[in-house]
C-alpha cells in the first residue's frame, strides 16, 4: 500500500480509538463558524452564545458554565486549544471514552466554575479549564499507580516542564488563570482518588476491577454528561439568539421614570437601561439613562433629557415647531464650531428628519477615550420633544462591523415620544 493509501485508515483507526475528542474538536469548530457567519466576524456574539461570566451565572444563567467550553475568541486561540486537545487525545484510549468524556466535563465545570467565582465580572470562553483537568488527571493518576508505573520503567516525573511552560502561560494577559487551575484541581482529585481510573491493560493491579454494577453506572454517568454538554449549548443559543445580529432585531418601547419619555429599543439594548447620575462644569446633578451593555450589544445608548418647562408659557407647555427649527440651527452652529476630541474625525453634522421630530445629527469615528474607549463609530442626535431636549448618543464598538443593525440608530430616535407628565 502507498502512503496515500494508508492515510484514510489511519485516520479512521484513530478516529475509532478517539471518537470523544474528535467530537469536540467538530463541536469547537462548528461553534467558530457559527458565530463568525451570526455575527459578520465580531466576536462580542460570544455573549449570546452563552459565554461565561460570574454575575449572570449567579442571575440564573447556569448553562453558561458548560456552554462557554464551545466556545473560542478567535480562530488562534480555537487553534491553541485544538492542538492541545490532540495532545491529550490519546488519553481518551487509555481511559475509555466514557470515562474521558466524563473527566473532560468535570474538568471544564470545575475552570468555569473557578472562572465565576474569582472573576465574577469578566466575560469568559474556552476549552482550557477542560484541556487543564486532562493535564492535572496525567500527575494525579500517579499516586495510585504508582507501584505500576515504576515497574514499567515510567518516571513519576516526566512531564514537569510541560507543566511549567504551561503555567507560565496561564499568567500572561488574556488568559483565564482560574479556569485553568480550577479545571485541573479537579482532574488531578479525580486520578488521585482513582474516581476515573484507567482501563484496560493499563489499569494499575492496585485499584480493583469495577463490576457489572460500576459499569451501568459509568455509561449513566457519560450519558448525563453528554446531555448536559450539549444541552447547555443548546440553551444558551435558544435563549441568547445570537442571530439577531445577522436581521433586523425585535423593538421594544421603554418608559424613562417621571420624565413622561419612551423610546423603542432593540429587545437586548431594553434589558439593561440604568438610571445613572453626573456633574456639569458648574457642579449641576445630571440625570442621564444607559442602555445596552458595550460587550453585548452592537449599540450603547446615553440618554440625556433637559427639562425646559421654566423656559416655556402657554398651555401646551412645548416649544413651537419655529422656534424648534431656530434652535437647531443655532445648536448645528454651535457643534459646527466646537472641536472634537484629538483622537476623533468628525464626518457628518446635519439637520435631519425622523419621523416627526426634526434634529441635529453629529457622526464621528476614531477613538473616544472615556467609559467606552476604542470605539469606531460614535452619533450625537439632539431633538425637542414637549417640554424636554433631549440629547441621545450612540457607541457602537469596534468590535462590532459597522453593517450589524444599519439605521437603527435613526429607529430609535424617530420614536422618540412624549406622553406628559
Amino acid at each position: 500500500m502507498t502512503p496515500n493509501e494508508k492515510l484514510p485508515g489511519r485516520f479512521a483507526a484513530m478516529l475509532r480509538l478517539t471518537p470523544v475528542s474528535f467530537g469536540l474538536l467538530g463541536a469547537y469548530l462548528a461553534s467558530q463558524l457559527m458565530a463568525n457567519v451570526l455575527s459578520l466576524g465580531s466576536e462580542s456574539v460570544l455573549w449570546s452564545m452563552g459565554a461565561n461570566n460570574g454575575e449572570a451565572v449567579r442571575a440564573g444563567h447556569y448553562y453558561r458554565l458548560l456552554a462557554a467550553t464551545f466556545l473560542h475568541g478567535g480562530w488562534i486561540h480555537l487553534l491553541m486549544n485544538s492542538g492541545a486537545l490532540l495532545m491529550f487525545a490519546p488519553l481518551e484510549h487509555v481511559l475509555g471514552a466514557r470515562r474521558f468524556l466524563l473527566l473532560y466535563v468535570l474538568s471544564g465545570l470545575g475552570g468555569s466554575v473557578a472562572t465565576a467565582f474569582f472573576m465574577p465580572t469578566a466575560v469568559s470562553v474556552g476549552a482550557s479549564g477542560a484541556i487543564w483537568g486532562l493535564l492535572g488527571w496525567t500527575f494525579g493518576m500517579r499516586i495510585p499507580q504508582r507501584a505500576t508505573l515504576r515497574a514499567r520503567g515510567v518516571s513519576l516525573h516526566a512531564g514537569w516542564p510541560v507543566l511549567a511552560l504551561n503555567l507560565a502561560i496561564s499568567f500572561l494577559p488574556g488568559v483565564d488563570f482560574s479556569a485553568h487551575l480550577g479545571g485541573s484541581l479537579v482532574g488531578f482529585v479525580l486520578g488521585a482518588t482513582a474516581l476515573l481510573q484507567a482501563s484496560g491493560p493499563a489499569q494499575s493491579s492496585s485499584v480493583p476491577a469495577r463490576g457489572p454494577r460500576s459499569d451501568w453506572l459509568l455509561s449513566a454517568a457519560s450519558i448525563a454528561a453528554a446531555l448536559l454538554l450539549t444541552g447547555s449549548f443548546i440553551v444558551a443559543l435558544s435563549v441568547g439568539r445570537p442571530w439577531q445580529f445577522s436581521s433586523a432585531p425585535d423593538f421594544r418601547r421603554v418608559p424613562f421614570g417621571s420624565t413622561g419619555l419612551s423610546i423603542e429599543l432593540p429587545v437586548l439594548m431594553s434589558e439593561q437601561c440604568d438610571n445613572l447620575f453626573s456633574s456639569d462644569e458648574s457642579g449641576a446633578t445630571i440625570q442621564y439613562w444607559r442602555c445596552g451593555i458595550a460587550e453585548r450589544s452592537p449599540l450603547v445608548l446615553s440618554m440625556t433629557p433637559m427639562d425646559l418647562s421654566p423656559v416655556l408659557v402657554g398651555p401646551a407647555r412645548s416649544l413651537p415647531s419655529q422656534d424648534i427649527d431656530q434652535y437647531l440651527k443655532t445648536l448645528l452652529g454651535n457643534i459646527e464650531r466646537s472641536p472634537v476630541g484629538a483622537r476623533m474625525l468628525r464626518t457628518s453634522l446635519q439637520i435631519i428628519s425622523l419621523g416627526e421630530h426634526s434634529v441635529v445629527r453629529e457622526e464621528l469615528r476614531g477613538d473616544f477615550v472615556n467609559f467606552f474607549t476604542g470605539n469606531l463609530h460614535l452619533r450625537h442626535y439632539y431633538a425637542f420633544v414637549g417640554p424636554l431636549r433631549v440629547q441621545l448618543t450612540f457607541y457602537r464598538q469596534r468590535r462590532w462591523p459597522v453593517d450589524v443593525w444599519p439605521g437603527v440608530e435613526d429607529r430609535i430616535v424617530s420614536s422618540l415620544n412624549y406622553a406628559g407628565r
